[in-house]
């Protein structure tokens, strides 16, 4: 029997001390380039915190 092993991801946010960027926005940038694309075409239409 073998057992599935589960992987979490953990992200913690350090805007421009531990991290030299706006971690709220690059995390997007590196890691889901075409969701960042459709949340800069939403943010006229919703508030950046209901988009994140």
């Amino acid at each position: 029997m073998s057992k599935e092993i589960q992987r979490q991801l953990i992200v913690y946010d350090f805007d421009w001390s531990l991290a030299d960027q706006d971690s709220d926005r690059w995390i997007f940038e590196v890691l889901a380039p075409d969701l960042r694309r459709k949340m800069k075409i939403l943010k006229e239409e919703i508030q950046w915190t209901d988009l994140v």
